[in-house]
């Protein structure tokens, strides 16, 4: 994307569409809304964060419009833009009626209406694409008052009250980190060059396209663990702050979207890696003179007196308000020691271990300390809604400074420190667990002032159950929620071998008219490790998967008809031919199938493209594919892809799928990290062996 490409336009909403493509304001009568798949849509994006925001759903789109999740949403859009006014054009008045009643949720029984904000207006145009258009909207009662559950009016009346008594305004902004998917995954790239050129355009992009969407970004760089990146941008004031971590988070998705990859922000990836963290910076100003207001270097801390009881209340409050700022279950596996994350409740300079940070100052930048002087809030993760993790941090440091809280003192040696020192000095352990920071939540008296009583029971009932719903899964299923490097599931799984046939082997037709000297230079590698390497561990997954009743199929070169006439283009171009019902179209004795298992032929190098597989699999009712075989670069590698771009979670035995050479091997494995789980045939072999029998074999 050209840098700056695109502007916001005139923020106007293209209007409101029944389920059968009706223009709302062409109807004589209010839209019907009878669950998500007759409800209204808008052709832009509305962000309504709501407190029962999870940090995984995605709501459906179609032909770039977006379903409004008519539960929350049940009533009214208003005007569109103030350009639409101002041009004369009509804004549309349409009350959305609920067509049955709304499932409990613990929040206004009545409904509620999405007022988009035409200052968050975003408008991102892609070359080749299509453009990435969104508000952000606050949540409000039909007559206009705001709603209870709102999370923008939770941070907006922390923000005003922070003006109003204190006379103070909140400027900062999130720093976000994220796993872009896409790419190879190379352990010990930490920070590294490689790393950075590894994601490409991706990043250029984020950049062009922050800018784009009116938010300036600060900096875009690799970070510790493998295919984590960080982007930073321009601190800003109020509301704003966090409008552009929403902003920010959308234009990542919307990027990576559109290059064919995905990103991820959650908390974990696997059980032993590091997480992604979303840290929150910020700094008081005074609201008449427009100066920074948080420093004092000769202050404990360098914090100014006037805010030091603002930091004081955050720090006071910090183990409660880790249910809002760090809220689902898998945060907890992030929060713990030994993780880059804090783990103890305490204050310090430029101690990346503490919860909360004084951020350094730049060298040679010291005439502006003043006004780069901030604090990092460090216990936070992208399941958190932008808008109630700061505005926790709102309230409570608005609680200190009610309470004239004072800031505990500087201990310069922490990590040296035992816990009963720790635990002497005033220092508490973070929550453990999602469960363990609800309840101090809520034995928070002040946090019913904070968010009202109403709002306050709607999401601590919500989040206990998110907790209920997976009370019985392992850690690892949800470590893995966001991950393809999941173990298979019994009743769920196929094995496919691909192009395991006599073709392929000695004496195959692949061969004919071939001098000896010739087929030892070219392929003998390949036999080899077929042979030695390859059949052996294929035969020991194929006795594993029956044992265990996988479903084992394979699919094999073979055309449809006699003289090949079917075969697909490229297939023809490189005299790739296996006559229907020949030697060459059988697999080979050593992994001679059962007489139930099927067998699918092909015409094409992808199983995905020329046959129904994905059909058959279905059917099956298959999620998760274990795939081995001939070529690990050629007809594995596009099997693995396909797989995996059609939604299944595929696992490759880097020791049972052969190629020509080591390095086209190893490359080709290297290249396809991004796509599929990658483990020995052992490994494979023990994890299947442990699950036991599903049922009875039928075949």
């Amino acid at each position: 994307m050209a840098e700056g490409r695109g502007g916001l336009g005139d923020g106007r909403l293209d209007g409101i569409f029944d389920a059968g493509g009706r223009r709302a304001d062409d109807l004589d009568q209010p839209i019907d809304m009878v669950g998500h798949g007759s409800a209204p849509v808008v052709s832009c994006t509305l962000h309504v964060g709501g407190a029962g925001q999870s940090s995984s759903a995605e709501a459906p789109r179609q032909c770039g419009r977006l379903y409004l999740p008519c539960p929350l949403v049940s009533s009214l859009i208003r005007e569109q833009s103030e350009a639409d006014r101002a041009s004369g054009r009509t804004g549309f008045r349409r009350h959305l009626r609920s067509g049955r009643a709304c499932p409990r949720q613990g929040l206004s029984g009545h409904g509620a209406g999405a007022e988009p904000d035409p200052s968050t207006a975003v408008l991102v145009p892609f070359d080749g694409a299509a453009a990435e258009r969104f508000y952000i909207g606050d949540l409000q009662e039909l007559d206009g008052a705001p709603w209870s559950c709102c999370p923008r009016d939770f941070l907006r009346r922390g923000l005003a009250a922070l003006e109003a008594e204190a006379g103070l305004q909140l400027k900062g902004a999130f720093e976000q980190e994220l796993v872009h998917l896409g790419i190879e995954d190379r352990p010990g790239d930490a920070y590294s060059l490689s790393s950075f050129r590894r994601q490409g355009g991706f990043g250029e992009s984020v950049v062009g396209a922050l800018r784009a969407a009116g938010v300036m970004p600060d900096s875009f760089l690799p970070e510790y663990a493998p295919r984590q990146f960080e982007v930073t941008v321009k601190p800003t004031f109020g509301m704003r702050i966090a409008d552009e971590a929403v902003i920010t988070r959308e234009i990542l998705r919307a990027v990576a979207e559109r290059q064919g990859h995905r990103v991820t922000m959650a908390p974990v990836m696997t059980p032993d890696g590091v997480g992604s963290g979303t840290h929150i910076h910020f700094s008081l100003w005074d609201k008449e003179s427009g100066d920074p207001a948080s420093s004092d270097a000769a202050a404990p801390f360098g914090i100014a007196p006037r805010i030091a009881p603002f930091v004081a209340g955050v720090l006071h409050h910090l183990p409660a308000l880790t249910a809002v700022t760090a809220p689902s279950v898998a945060s907890y596996y992030r929060l713990q020691p030994n993780r880059w994350a804090p783990v103890w409740a305490f204050l310090a300079r430029q101690d990346r271990g503490a919860a909360l940070r004084v951020a350094p100052v730049f060298a040679g930048a010291e005439a502006k300390a003043e006004r780069q002087f901030n604090i990092e809030f460090r216990v936070g993760d992208a399941s958190a809604c932008p808008y109630m993790a700061l505005g926790a941090i709102v309230h409570a440091g608005l609680d200190g400074i009610r309470r004239n809280m004072v800031l505990p003192a500087e201990v310069p040696n922490f990590w040296e420190m035992s816990e009963k020192a720790r635990a002497d000095a005033g220092i508490r352990t973070l929550p453990r667990s999602l469960g363990e920071a609800l309840d101090l939540l809520e034995a928070t008296a002040v946090a019913r002032d904070w968010f009202g009583a109403e709002f306050l029971a709607a999401y601590l009932e919500f989040k206990r159950s998110e907790l209920k719903a997976v009370e019985d899964l392992e850690p690892s299923d949800i470590y893995f929620g966001l991950s393809r490097h999941v173990p298979v599931v019994l009743g769920e799984t196929a094995l496919l071998f691909i192009d395991v046939q006599n073709y392929t082997m000695p004496g195959g037709g692949e061969y004919a008219g071939m001098d000896p000297a010739e087929i030892e230079r070219k392929y003998g590698f390949f036999f080899r490790e077929m042979e030695s390497r390859g059949i052996p561990n294929m035969q020991r997954l194929q006795a594993a998967c029956r044992e265990a009743d996988i479903e084992v199929m394979y699919t094999v070169i073979e055309s449809l008809t006699q003289d090949g006439r079917d075969m697909g283009l490229d297939y023809k171009i490189s005299g790739l031919f296996c006559p229907k019902g020949s030697r060459d179209a059988q697999v080979l004795d050593a992994l001679k199938p059962l007489p139930d298992e099927i067998i699918i032929p092909k015409t094409s190098s992808s199983v995905f493209i020329s046959t129904n597989i994905d059909y058959v699999l279905r059917n099956l009712g298959v999620r998760y594919l274990i795939i081995a075989g001939a070529l690990t670069d050629q007809c594995v590698n596009s099997a693995v892809r396909d797989a995996c771009d059609l939604g299944y979670l595929v696992t490759l035995p880097v020791d049972a799928c052969v190629t020509q050479s080591a390095e086209r091997h190893e490359t080709s494995l290297a290249n396809n990290r991004g796509y599929c789980r990658q483990v020995t045939t052992e490994a494979l072999i023990a994890e299947i062996t442990a699950l036991g029998h599903r049922r009875p074999s039928a075949r």
